[in-house]
């Protein structure tokens, strides 16, 4: 690698030429690097979708219905639980007031 005094004495022309010879190789480079980290990201794509994926879908398989509406809001009938989950606010002490009849 050229020194700082080597290049003060080269001329522009010369200079010119160097400039564009290292342009060239840095988009060589440049080239080069993407084309590794395209094949490495193709390289995690089969991994993502051959290991990982069974897990996804045996998520997708346990995932539970919206289930049947047991309960409803005496106040607001569009107001209805399920059973699961949070107890409404709505909900009195007593869940059985509310039950929906079968």
């Amino acid at each position: 690698m050229p020194l700082l005094s080597d290049l003060e004495m080269t001329s522009i022309d010369d200079l010119l030429i160097m400039r564009d010879e290292i342009n060239m190789e840095l988009s060589t480079r440049a080239a080069t690097e993407l084309a590794a980290m395209d094949k490495r990201r193709e390289q995690l794509q089969v991994f993502v979708s051959t290991v990982l994926a069974p897990k996804d879908e045996l998520a997708a398989r346990r995932s539970r219905s919206p289930g049947v509406a047991k309960y409803r809001n005496p106040a607001n009938p569009d107001q209805t639980w399920t059973g699961r989950g949070k107890k409404p606010n709505w909900l009195t002490a007593d869940p059985e007031d509310c039950r929906i009849a079968a």
